[in-house]
C-alpha cells in the first residue's frame, strides 16, 4: 500500500515540522498471523501496528521479547490502567488490529545506521573539495568550476526528484524567499568563494578556516534565533577546534606561526560564514521532500552563477 506519510486525507500535515515522505507500506493482515509467522523473530526486533489513517504508517510500536512458550510485545501502554511500559502477549494484543509489520535488527543495519561511516565520508568529501579546488586553480577558473559542479549535481538529482517536485511545487513557490537565500549562501556563494580563495591561499589555510565552522554556526544561531550555547556544547566546540588545528598543523606550533593571511584566506573565511548561515537557515526550509529541496536549491544556485560565469569568460 502506498502512502504519503505525514499528509492527512484533507491535505494538511500531522506534524508541521516534518516533510511529507512517500512510502510503500507492507504489512501482514491480522487474520493471517500465527506463531509460525513470528517464529523467525528475535528479542529486540521492531513491531509496528499498521494504521488505516492517511499519512500514518503505524499507530503503535514495540519490541519483541521472546520467552520459552510465548512471544511478548514490550511497549508503552496508554491505557489508564497501565500508562507504563508493559509486556503483553503479541497475538492477544493484535486482536482487533488491522495488521502489523516487523523489522529485524539485522535488516535495519544499512548506511543510515552507520553514523561514524557517514561522518568520515562527509569529512573525506569536504577535504577532497578543497584539495581539488587548489589542484585545478590554474587550469579552471573558480566560477566556472563552481558553476559546472552545481549544474552536474543538479542534473544528477533531477530525475529522482521529479515526482517529488510535482507534489511539492506549491510549497516551494510559497517559500521562495527562504529557498533563494539558502541557495545563494550554500550553493552559489560558498563554493565560488572557496575556489576563488584557493587561487591565492594554500589548502592547509582553508582547512584551518573550515575548523571555525562550528563556532560560526553557534554564533549565527545566537544572533538570528537567540539560541544559547550550553557549557557542554561550548567545551565540545573548543575541543573540536583545538583537535582540528592540532591535526592540520601536525602538532607543530611553528607551522601555525609561519602561516600568513592573504586575500585568499579572507575569501575562504567569507565562504565559511556563508555556509554557516546556510546551515542555520535550514531550519526555515519548506517542509518538502529532501529530493525536492536539493534539486531546487542546486538549480537556483547554478542559475545565480550564470552572470558571473559569463563575466569570468
Amino acid at each position: 500500500m502506498s502512502k504519503q506519510l505525514n499528509r492527512k486525507s484533507d491535505g494538511t500535515l500531522w506534524l508541521a515540522e516534518i516533510s511529507v515522505t512517500p512510502r510503500e507500506i507492507i504489512f501482514i493482515p491480522t487474520g493471517t498471523l500465527d506463531m509460525k509467522v513470528f517464529s523467525g523473530l528475535q528479542s529486540g526486533d521492531y513491531v509496528g501496528i499498521f494504521s488505516t489513517y492517511a499519512g500514518l504508517d503505524v499507530t503503535h510500536t514495540g519490541l519483541i521479547v521472546k520467552s520459552k512458550d510465548k512471544i511478548l510485545l514490550r511497549h508503552a501502554s496508554s491505557r489508564s490502567s497501565a500508562k507504563r511500559v508493559v509486556d503483553e502477549d503479541l497475538l492477544g494484543y493484535l486482536e482487533g488490529k488491522p495488521g502489523s509489520g516487523c523489522v529485524s535488527r539485522q535488516a535495519m543495519k544499512n548506511i543510515k545506521d552507520r553514523p561514524y561511516l557517514l561522518l568520515v565520508l562527509a569529512v573525506l568529501f569536504w577535504s577532497g573539495n578543497f584539495i581539488l579546488g587548489r589542484a585545478f586553480h590554474s587550469e579552471i577558473p573558480p566560477v566556472a568550476l563552481a558553476f559546472w559542479r552545481w549544474v552536474g549535481a543538479a542534473m544528477l538529482v533531477t530525475l529522482p526528484a521529479l515526482p517529488h517536485l510535482r507534489r511539492d511545487r506549491h510549497a516551494l513557490v510559497q517559500r521562495w524567499p527562504v529557498i533563494l537565500l539558502i541557495a545563494t549562501l550554500g550553493i552559489a556563494a560558498f563554493n565560488t568563494l572557496v575556489y576563488s580563495g584557493l587561487q591565492y591561499t594554500e589548502a592547509i589555510n582553508a582547512f584551518l578556516l573550515q575548523s571555525l565552522m562550528p563556532v560560526l554556526i553557534v554564533l549565527l544561531s545566537f544572533m538570528i534565533f537567540h539560541e544559547r550555547v550550553t557549557k557542554l556544547q561550548g567545551v565540545g566546540i573548543l575541543v573540536s577546534l583545538c583537535g582540528a588545528v592540532t591535526i592540520i598543523a601536525r602538532g607543530d606550533a611553528g607551522i601555525l606561526l609561519s602561516l600568513s593571511i592573504n586575500r585568499g584566506d579572507l575569501l575562504v573565511f567569507t565562504a565559511m560564514a556563508c555556509y554557516a548561515g546556510y546551515t542555520v537557515l535550514l531550519r526555515k526550509r519548506p517542509q518538502v521532500h529532501p529530493w525536492s529541496f536539493i534539486a531546487t536549491t542546486f538549480w537556483i544556485g547554478a542559475l545565480l552563477l550564470i552572470p558571473f560565469y559569463l563575466w569570468e569568460r
